[in-house]
């Protein structure tokens, strides 16, 4: 996902800022991407040790590895408009559809949060259900790539 990757810069970056006179910006950076990858590593390695044993589970995983990516003082609001998360909002009665969406505005760090997982919900693969409630958009979501969809292909 986009999003997960936009979060892992969000994450080098708080690693470099950090301040650390000991250590240069490059090795807090490798230091991070060490860190993230080894969590990433212990937290899916029993969904991926079976051939589908990942199906409807892995966002449970990828849940907590978000959760510990940014630091706890990390600060949503001072990203500005930097950060852009597109989701597909369903909508519509019958038939329904998934329109196209973009976050771009984040009060909290809970809110970032949720939008990745929202970015990275492909439903019945990642998590058991094909959408996800979203508050700050007060609608059912998912990724922002319709896999579902019949035009996907083209």
């Amino acid at each position: 996902s986009g999003a997960v990757c936009t979060m892992a810069l969000l994450a080098f970056e708080a690693a470099a800022l950090k301040g650390n006179c000991e250590l240069s910006k490059r090795q807090r950076i490798r230091q991070r991407a060490t860190e993230i990858f080894r969590e990433t590593e212990n937290a899916t390695t029993h969904l991926l040790t079976s051939p589908i044993g990942f199906v409807a589970r892995l966002g449970t995983a990828l849940d907590g590895v978000l959760r510990n990516m940014l630091p706890e003082e990390f600060d949503a609001n001072a990203l500005g408009d930097r950060v852009r998360i597109g989701i597909r909002r369903l909508e519509g009665c019958f038939p329904p559809a998934l329109m196209p969406d973009v976050i771009s505005e984040f009060s909290t760090k809970t809110e970032l949060l949720n939008a990745t997982a929202i970015s990275s919900h492909l439903g019945l693969i990642v998590r058991p259900f094909p959408v996800a409630y979203l508050e700050s958009k007060k609608a059912w979501c998912c990724d922002g790539v319709n896999v579902y969809s019949f035009y996907y292909a083209f």
